[in-house]
Formats: C-alpha cells, structure tokens, sequence
C-alpha cells in the first residue's frame, strides 16, 4: 500500500489481483476505491504506526475539500456586524449604570 485517505480509498504497488475464477493479474499501480473494499489485511511485519506517521506527516495544513481557509467575507460582515452590536449594548449598560448611581446619589440627598 502506496497511500490511503480518511475515506479507506486506497493506492497499491506492485498489486496482484485474482478474480473469482482464480485468474491472476498484476499491476504496478492500482487504485481501489473506499465503496470497494470489505476488509483489509495488513502484514505482521507492517509497523501500524510508523506507516501512519509517515502518512499523516506528508499532510499539508488547510488542504484538502474546502477547509482552512477561514471564513467567507459575507459570514465575516456579518460577524463584524455583531460584534459592532455588542460593543454598542455594553457601552450602552454603562452608560445606564452612570445614570442609575447619578440618580441614587440625587434621591439620596
């Protein structure tokens, strides 16, 4: 096995394929798809872990199916825009506080 996604689809070398009747075919690249495969058998003498690490190393950040790429301008206007908003509700609690003590202090004279 070459290579592997998150979805199980994956890449051989060197692959041999026998079909039902027992015929024998080989390739030296061959592409399995993830709806394809039933099961898989991995040698003993794979290292499990090594071969992930060297997989999910070989990953670039933010690649891949849209991701990482933050947000779109239209959701961050409307960020910005909601923040603006509750800015303006917290400056607008002290300014209520301010008056509330002003006048607590007036009733109390």
């Amino acid at each position: 096995m070459v290579a592997s996604d998150g979805f199980m689809s994956c890449m051989l070398e060197n692959a041999r394929l026998i079909d039902p009747s027992g015929n024998q075919q080989k390739f030296d690249n061959f592409f399995v798809q993830n709806r394809l495969i039933r099961y898989v058998q991995l040698p003993e003498s794979l290292d499990v872990g090594e071969f992930l690490n060297k997989q999910t190393s070989m990953l670039q950040p933010g690649r891949g199916r849209g991701r990482g790429r933050g947000i779109s301008r239209q959701r961050q206007q409307i960020l910005d825009k909601r923040e603006a908003r509750r800015q303006e509700d917290i400056r607008n609690a002290y300014k209520m506080k301010e008056e509330m003590s002003k006048m607590k202090l007036k009733d109390e004279k």
